[in-house]
């Protein structure tokens, strides 16, 4: 979130965990980095500034489901307790997988959260199905006396908290800057030509990569101007079909009865559309399957 454009007068909020960044008007000043105090539907909780560019200021307070209250930054003896609190979470996290181990519980370890102010420690996990984690709560309790809250997490979240190498080699898209989840469809793999394989449309997270999102928007307003795959047409009384688009050269190509194969631009089909008699009936229109 941050590029030349950014002139410091907005700052987004990034809170742990928290359902999106949130947009301010950088009235007090924070710099790039800094962490400061805000108050959550959670609790009392740290956040990271970051440079952004929108101008859209995000609800705050009563207006706000989550974020309530924006304090200052950490001084040096919060900070110093809050750099505690990163280093109890290790802890803790392993006596939660101790613990998960003891109860036998069908759970996977995720993460360890504390609050700011110590009034609540979340601890993530994912399960398959529901858990009857009762006994866990109480023993963790026990262990730590505050307030216990477990936070199961889908299998795309898991990804976004413990984050991983994605098939480009780079730390996944979810763990460093994307932070609300777009519905993603093998449609989206089709309209780019990219093969649909398993294993090289998926994330680490099993489902399909976040990143064919990106250029969809480009693929699918190139395509909407060339004839798909399938359809038939008449240009000078030659029948053909047409077997292939290419949204990169802005073409698509008809195979004629007479098996010779000719590239036509979307450019040539708009200044010659009324050569073209055009049929749709063979075209397959695929599912948006998510």
């Amino acid at each position: 979130m941050n590029c030349e454009c950014c002139d410091n007068k907005f700052v987004g909020l990034k809170v742990r965990n928290a359902p999106s960044i949130f947009v301010i008007e950088n009235t007090k000043k924070f710099k790039k980095d800094d962490i400061i105090a805000v108050q959550t539907e959670r609790g009392k909780e740290a956040c990271q500034v970051l440079m952004s560019c929108s101008d859209k200021i995000s609800s705050i307070g009563e207006e706000s489901d989550f974020l309530k209250k924006i304090y200052d930054v950490l001084d040096e003896n919060e900070m110093i307790e809050y750099h505690s609190h990163l280093a109890m979470e290790d802890e803790a996290l392993e006596v939660f997988r101790e613990k998960v181990i003891k109860h036998e519980l069908p759970m996977k370890v995720i993460e360890v959260y504390y609050m700011l102010d110590k009034t609540r420690i979340m601890f993530y996990y994912y399960a398959e199905n529901k858990v009857d984690f009762r006994k866990l709560v109480r023993d963790l309790a026990s262990v730590y006396k505050t307030r216990i809250e477990m936070r199961q997490v889908g299998i795309r979240d898991e990804a976004k908290i413990r984050g991983g190498l994605g098939p480009c080699g780079r730390v996944t898209c979810c763990k460093r800057f994307l932070y609300d989840f777009e519905s993603i469809s093998m449609k989206m793999a089709k309209d780019q030509e990219i093969m649909l394989n398993p294993s090289k449309i998926s994330g680490i997270c099993g489902r399909l990569m976040c990143c064919l999102k990106y250029e969809q928007d480009f693929y699918s307003g190139i395509k909407a101007k060339l004839l798909p795959v399938g359809a038939t047409v008449v240009i000078e009384e030659n029948k053909g079909k047409v077997t292939n688009n290419n949204a990169m050269k802005n073409t698509f190509t008809v195979k004629f009865e007479n098996n010779e194969f000719r590239e036509f631009t979307s450019d040539y089909l708009k200044d010659n559309i009324d050569k073209f008699t055009i049929s749709y009936e063979d075209v397959d229109t695929g599912g948006d399957v998510d």
